[in-house]
């Protein structure tokens, strides 16, 4: 073999180890979907205390009516110990109070409006660590609309914004309420904003036996409930559903938020063996401090 045969030879071996070096498969972007529910939003605190104590973090975080609440504390790097701290002895009187303005809502907001403040700060979607969209529904136009930028509380509070019950948010023409009047669990949004594996966690799932709503309150949310069932998307469910067994609790009860919490921490860690699978998750996880 001549020496041009030989250096030829070597700068295709070269080449070869360059172009294997190359070929990497990418993690996949993941997105975590947190759907609505009202005073069941605790079974999300659960949910997160969990994926942090298996290793899980999402890349971008989607969430509707109390699911944007939670999810927008979380992309802001608030611990959700501090969350569940928060919500521990809170009441209805703590958030909201008797509307004074007629004709669109039975109550008024900025008691919560002033406690999503004082749990995030009022900042913008740019001070976020973590992308995150929230969903709400303009009632003028009846679509859905996926707020991501501007103000942060400004969005969750749209998206919460229980039709009848709370006062709506004016956005220009637009009027908005509660997302889960159009998407209560939006996968296909986090799919749009580029996650390749969702894992969506499901707070309103199919309602098992009777229940009979204990106020005005509880009428409406419940009302509101058998509505969302009733035209519920039987579409893209994410990757990984993950639905808590919290069928059997109303959406106005915050005497129980503990056991919603552990509800969401019990779901997660019997989705814990599919994540590790699918994410390439580690088997034990040396858990960090308080996210």
């Amino acid at each position: 073999m001549t020496a041009a045969q030989r250096e030829s030879g070597s700068r295709r071996r070269r080449v070869g180890r360059v172009r294997e070096a190359e070929v990497e498969i990418a993690a996949p972007r993941v997105g975590l979907v947190l759907g609505g529910g009202a005073v069941r939003g605790a079974a999300h605190v659960g949910a997160l205390q969990a994926f942090r104590e298996i290793g899980f973090v999402p890349d971008l975080v989607c969430g509707t009516s109390i699911g944007a609440l939670v999810g927008a504390t979380y992309a802001a790097g608030v611990p959700m110990s501090h969350l569940s701290e928060t919500v521990a002895d809170m009441h209805w009187r703590d958030v909201t109070r008797l509307s004074l303005r007629r004709g669109l809502a039975v109550f008024d907001t900025t008691p919560l409006r002033k406690l999503v403040v004082e749990i995030i700060g009022d900042i913008t979607f740019d001070d976020l660590e973590l992308d995150f969209a929230a969903v709400a529904c303009d009632v003028v136009s009846g679509r859905r609309v996926v707020l991501t930028g501007g103000s942060v509380v400004d969005a969750v509070m749209a998206s919460s914004a229980l039709p009848g019950l709370f006062m709506p948010y004016e956005s220009g023409e637009a009027l908005l309420v509660d997302g889960g009047v159009v998407d209560n669990l939006p996968v296909d949004v986090a799919r749009s904003l580029g996650a390749d594996y969702v894992v969506a966690v499901d707070i309103m799932p199919p309602r098992e036996g009777d229940r009979r709503p204990e106020d005005l309150r509880d009428m409406l949310l419940t009302a509101f409930e058998i509505a969302q069932q009733n035209t519920r998307r039987t579409g893209d469910q994410g990757d990984c559903y993950i639905a808590p067994s919290v069928s059997g609790y109303g959406m106005a009860d915050f005497s129980v938020v503990k056991e919603l919490e552990r509800l969401g921490h019990e779901a997660v860690m019997d989705a814990a063996p599919q994540l590790r699978r699918d994410l390439g998750l580690a088997e034990e996880t040396e858990v960090s401090p308080p996210l």
